[in-house]
């Protein structure tokens, strides 16, 4: 399974709606913020770092449409349709960190760091690496229960 389908996966499971928006380029927040996030991320996994245009009617047999749903496809048309194509920006921050609480709650139910480093084809000395920034991140909360 390649990282960015473990991504997909993972932001599937894991609910977006606690999602810190400002891992988001600019660019990709305001998108967000007009089609929904998990649109966002889906029109930014297919298209990112690539060029898009945004066709200026609706087409319900266009890919973006087949892409993001009806409802995301005529919001994007109606505030980017028609104008010059632009660029997608990848959310290489909000990815790594979906990917990061993926790996969090795959180890947490179970998964050996072996198993979690073929998934997500990572070394297990970097997954070692994200579940001890996980528990770092965690020691001053629980400092404070004292």
């Amino acid at each position: 399974m390649t990282e960015r389908a473990c991504i997909n996966a993972a932001a599937n499971d894991d609910p977006v709606d606690n999602v810190d928006l400002g891992l988001l380029p600019g660019a990709l927040r305001e998108i967000a913020e007009l089609i929904g996030l998990p649109a966002a991320l889906t029109l930014s996994r297919v298209y990112g770092g690539r060029r898009l245009y945004v066709p200026r009617r609706y087409d319900p047999e266009h890919p973006l449409v087949k892409l993001l749903g009806h409802q995301a496809a005529i919001r994007l048309i109606d505030n980017y349709g028609g104008l010059e194509h632009f660029d997608v920006p990848m959310a290489a921050s909000l990815t790594r960190e979906l990917r990061n609480r993926a790996i969090r709650r795959d180890r947490a139910r179970g998964d050996s760091c072996s198993t979690l480093a073929r998934r997500y084809q990572m070394t297990e000395r970097t997954i070692w690496t994200i579940l001890a920034q996980s528990t770092a991140e965690d020691a001053p909360r629980q400092a404070a229960l004292f």
